[in-house]
């Protein structure tokens, strides 16, 4: 009746770049007509001709509160920098906009035409005229407080960060704990930097497993160094959710919503600038629910090249991946990442016929204005079709970004002074019964990317215990064993107390049959992070392998201390059941209940422990729940009629064992509980 459910631990050593991945999820938007091409004024005005122009293209960051160093709302504001307009717009630097035109617009471009360039330009050379006041357009406003209305959860960054007034830029993630006891769906998020001009550009990701509170607690300061994350904090469900200067939150498709269990943290990731003062860091995020789980799911591919190394003065350092389609897909949007050196990026589609498609064209890379782009309309790739990035590098003295003067030789790396190469697509299967299929295909490249970087690592530096055990984690996942136990205890060798080395290293031992080395890898893993959740819980195992159902008990307590998710609660329920203690289990195994009530197991436990103290009514509910989840899940059937019979109702009892024994036709229970039933039934 009762079956134990062990989940392997995922390895959280092996690390999958997340550096900047972000920004809001983008919906398909539905198309617009066409606009007319802006005319050049001959004789421009500010009231007639200058200021749409600013209101729609400038004011939305020029004005209190905003990123941008200063306000344009009105004819004073804009007419005393009326040079230095000219100089940003014509050098391309304002708006932010990096991508060149092309055949596949994207959604919500910030850029001006040429024709609204020399009217700016003619209107500052001929001494800036007001014009009547009497045809200056309305003034623009804007929503105070939250852009898509009153969020469904506000979640804020925990207080207690000060920017430090000086030093270089600084990558850090701050966990965001959640405080919901059912699952939710995700469909917008709208993220508010109470103090916008400290932060460079913010990420939001999920942590199902709270990996994020033990490296927050190993941090003397709030939150934690950096922006890469485990491979357990991930995008949530192929989606870019994140916050640039100048970004407008948009209403996320309901039917691509995410997922949003109880136990799962959020975690913002941040890149902040010093501003020359200490900044209290304060910020906010406010989620949207949809009202039914999601129809579509989308996916995200990665290209990424992590063996970056580019010499000093190399002024043309070139990259490129790339991936091929195994399914259908539509092209939802794409977001391409570099840091100073970035010089160029272009992205093409070619189909199995030769045809090929400009996705993305970058001709003068700025970190600064990195951002993620929508297509105006999904652009439909067919499989077969091969995705590729070329990304160029400047590395030398004339490139005005180098942050070395000298130029230095840079390697791939997470900080801003080191490189990376990354372009992310989220993609829609034309198909839903394609999406496990392209997943397998992304998870393949991801961990072959993933082994060459941490090749590249130990090229730079053979001793660096956290790439050795990277890679060990990442040939522990292609099943390369021993190699993987070498590099292992390469690891152990040079930093002892590695915890996510023990704890590889444990999992290695299970999957080639050694528990008992597997335990003492746990144990050491435990001594040195006594907050690893996944370490308690496969100790918990290992004691109930060896009979010892107390000491089980007490691990798996201790998991569920660091970690409260439905796999903890339901350990501890299922274990006090088999300690024949149902009383003890019910709690645990309901709060299991209500974190997934779509769990067959747990519902199957929780009728088991009523059964055992004879609450038949609630046993049959459970029982029922089982066959409703799975109907032709067996145990639920035989389990009801049990239940059945114990209410003196034999003939739905007779139904639900001959509904056992049709389903399972060599189930020698479910005949001899058909004959049984008949038997009492004939009885009357």
């Amino acid at each position: 009746m009762m079956k134990l459910r062990i989940t392997m631990a995922l390895l959280p050593g092996f690390i999958v770049s997340a550096c900047e991945k972000q920004h809001p999820t983008p919906s398909v938007p539905t198309a617009t007509a066409p606009q007319p091409e802006p005319v050049v004024v001959e004789n421009p005005t500010f009231s007639r001709d200058i200021a749409p122009i600013i209101f729609s293209e400038c004011s939305s960051c020029h004005r209190p509160g905003e990123s941008a160093p200063f306000a344009l709302l009105d004819y004073e504001d804009v007419s005393k920098r009326g040079e230095q307009i000219i100089e940003v717009i014509d050098s391309g630097y304002m708006p932010p906009w990096l991508p060149k035109p092309q055949a596949r617009a994207f959604a919500d471009a910030r850029h001006l035409s040429e024709q609204q360039k020399e009217t700016v330009e003619r209107w500052v050379n001929q001494g800036m005229v007001e014009g009547d006041p009497a045809n200056l357009p309305v003034p623009p406003t804007w929503t105070e407080g939250w852009q898509l209305g009153e969020p469904d959860l506000v979640v804020d960054l925990p207080a207690g960060f000060v920017l430090a007034a000086e030093g270089s830029d600084v990558f850090r993630s701050f966990v965001l704990p959640l405080d919901i006891d059912e699952d939710h769906y995700v469909r917008s998020v709208e993220i508010r930097p109470e103090n916008p001009k400290i932060v460079h550009h913010g990420v939001i990701l999920k942590d199902p497993a709270q990996i994020g509170r033990q490296r927050d607690a190993a941090d003397p300061h709030p939150g934690y160094a950096g922006m890469q994350q485990p491979n357990l904090i991930t995008s949530p469900d192929g989606q870019f959710v994140g916050w640039t200067p100048g970004k407008v939150p948009k209403e996320g498709a309901a039917d691509m919503a995410w997922k949003l269990a109880p136990g799962t943290d959020l975690i913002a990731a941040l890149h902040l600038l010093p501003s020359g003062k200490p900044e209290p860091l304060r910020l906010r995020v406010g989620l949207y629910f949809a009202d039914r789980p999601p129809t579509r799911t989308p996916a995200m591919i990665e290209l990424e090249i992590q063996t970056i190394d580019i010499a000093p003065g190399d002024s043309d350092y070139t990259i490129s991946d790339t991936f091929t389609l195994p399914v259908d897909v539509n092209l939802i949007g794409i977001y391409p990442h570099a840091h100073y050196l970035g010089h160029e990026m272009h992205v093409t589609a070619t189909t199995s016929a030769g045809q090929q498609i400009d996705l993305l064209h970058i001709d003068n890379w700025d970190f600064n204005w990195q951002d993620d782009y929508r297509y105006a309309e999904p652009v439909a790739l067919a499989q077969g079709t091969t995705i590729q990035m070329r990304f160029t590098y400047d590395n030398s003295a004339e490139n005005e970004r180098n942050p070395n003067n000298p130029p230095e030789r840079v390697t791939y790396g997470e900080l801003s002074s080191n490189e990376m190469g990354s372009l992310w697509m989220q993609v829609i299967p034309r198909r839903a019964a394609d999406l496990d299929r392209l997943r397998r295909v992304i998870a393949e490249k991801s961990a072959a990317q993933a082994i060459a970087g941490f090749q590249f690592a130990l090229q730079l530096n053979p001793s660096d215990p956290e790439a050795l055990s990277n890679l060990g984690a990442a040939l522990s996942v292609e099943k390369k064993f021993t190699q993987a136990r070498d590099h292992f205890e390469k690891a152990l060798a040079v930093d002892p107390d590695n915890a996510a080395a023990h704890f590889n290293l444990g999992l290695l031992m299970l999957e080639t049959g050694n528990p008992n080395d597997a335990k003492l890898h746990f144990e050491k893993t435990v001594a040195i992070d006594p907050t690893n959740a996944a370490a308690w819980s496969q100790l918990g195992h290992l004691a109930l392998e060896s009979q010892a159902q107390a000491q089980a008990v007490t691990f798996f307590k201790r998991s569920l201390e660091s970690r409260k998710d439905v796999e903890a609660y339901y350990n501890v329920g299922v274990t006090y059941l088999a300690m024949n203690q149902p009383h003890d289990a019910i709690p645990f195994l309901e709060t299991a209940a209500r974190i997934s009530p779509q769990d067959v197991l747990t519902q199957l436990n929780l009728g088991a422990c009523h059964f055992n103290i004879e609450d038949w009514n609630s046993a049959e509910s459970r029982f029922r729940n089982t066959t409703l989840l799975a109907p032709e899940f067996v145990p639920g059937h035989l389990n009801l009629g049990n239940a059945l019979i114990k209410q003196q109702r034999i003939e739905e009892a007779l139904e639900s064992f001959k509904r056992a024994a049709r389903l399972a036709p060599d189930n020698q229970q479910a005949w001899e509980s058909v004959t049984a039933a008949q038997q009492l039934l004939d009885a009357r």
